[in-house]
């Protein structure tokens, strides 16, 4: 049996797993291998000559030579992705899969090593447990739910939580790599377990992760619920999920507490032209996406909603039991999605 010491693991930069990978190795004393793709004769040269370390773990890949037809041509659905991507998945001896996507391009390579695949258990729910409540969660048959009389599925301002791609605000990465490796439940950070850290700390924190210039802000939107569905599109060169069935609607009163702006959607030339002050709300025109069917509007910073009443907000979850289940911890009503969805007009 192979010693965990002899166990050499083949990660590569600026893939999604390498962070992760790195605090794994660091924790249980794992030996890494990086893989170099050279892309000329002269740079593979250079790093097979006898001044090169023996020692190294680095994985050195050498430019294309005599080639069969397959690597030449291989199919569109492996030329598709980035060749770090290709190298990890082809060249290791067994592939550990933490979690993939559905029809994404990576099962699909994934497909072609499945007899080595391992596919590694997902983490367990955000454990949510049942202490006593001062008052029973709101009954799912009679009424459905009890909604402020202020609610309209047509006429909205929200803001979706997706899942959060690292750690929380304020916490470290390398305290939440340790959570991942330890399988722990803490590092679920699911669109639902946002919404769950959003109802205990009571705000929303910005963030300025894909805002020009780093700006943290919060983003809200003005499309109706009605049409979030036919809007809930997987945006992969992000990662993410766009109108996520989990978020938190605004009233008329909370609104005028936050003040949101309106985004400004340009080129180069408005962004140029815009003051330092406004360019948190600045979004470019993308030639591949119309960001403007977002309808949205910013604030900067966080929003603090621990000022605001039982009645100024509305939270909803994926499922009728995840919304029970969350109940008992928030003092705004939870509602499933598809409820809002297929409301017209609510009055208690």
């Amino acid at each position: 049996m192979v010693g965990q010491t002899d166990i050499v693991v083949v990660t590569s930069p600026m893939t999604t797993t390498y962070r992760f990978i790195q605090a794994c190795a660091n924790e249980f004393n794992l030996r890494l291998s990086n893989t170099v793709i050279c892309r000329t004769q002269k740079q593979w040269k250079k790093l097979i000559t006898a001044e090169y370390s023996t020692d190294s773990n680095e994985c050195i890949i050498s430019p294309p030579q005599s080639l069969p037809n397959l690597t030449r041509n291989p199919p569109n659905c492996i030329k598709a992705k980035p060749e770090r991507d290709r190298f990890l998945i082809g060249g290791a001896q067994q592939v550990y899969v933490i979690e993939g996507r559905i029809g994404s391009k990576t099962q699909r390579l994934l497909k072609r090593r499945e007899a080595q695949t391992i596919w590694m258990p997902k983490l367990p729910d955000p454990n949510i447990s049942r202490p006593p409540a001062c008052h029973p969660p709101p009954s799912i048959t009679d009424p459905p739910y009890r909604l402020p009389k202020w609610f309209n599925p047509n006429a909205t301002l929200a803001h979706w939580t997706r899942a959060a791609d690292g750690p929380w605000p304020l916490q470290s990465e390398a305290d939440w790599h340790l959570q991942l490796v330890h399988g722990l439940s803490e590092a679920d950070h699911s669109a639902l377990a946002t919404l769950q850290n959003i109802i205990s700390k009571e705000v929303i924190y910005g963030t300025g992760r894909t805002i020009r210039e780093g700006h943290k802000v919060v983003c809200l939107t003005r499309v109706p619920i009605s049409r979030w569905q036919e809007q809930h599109i997987y945006r992969p060169h992000l990662r993410r999920w766009d109108f996520c069935p989990y978020g938190v609607v605004f009233s008329p009163t909370a609104i005028s507490r936050i003040t949101p702006t309106d985004v400004q959607y340009g080129d180069e030339d408005l962004w140029k032209r815009l003051r330092p002050s406004d360019r948190p709300y600045f979004q470019a025109i993308d030639c591949n996406i119309d960001w403007t069917i977002e309808q949205e509007q910013r604030v900067l910073g966080d929003i603090v909603l621990r000022s605001l009443q039982n009645d100024d907000l509305i939270l909803f979850t994926q499922t009728a039991r995840e919304a029970e289940q969350l109940q008992i911890y928030s003092r705004w009503p939870i509602v499933p999605f598809d409820y809002l969805q297929r409301t017209d007009r609510i009055q208690t």
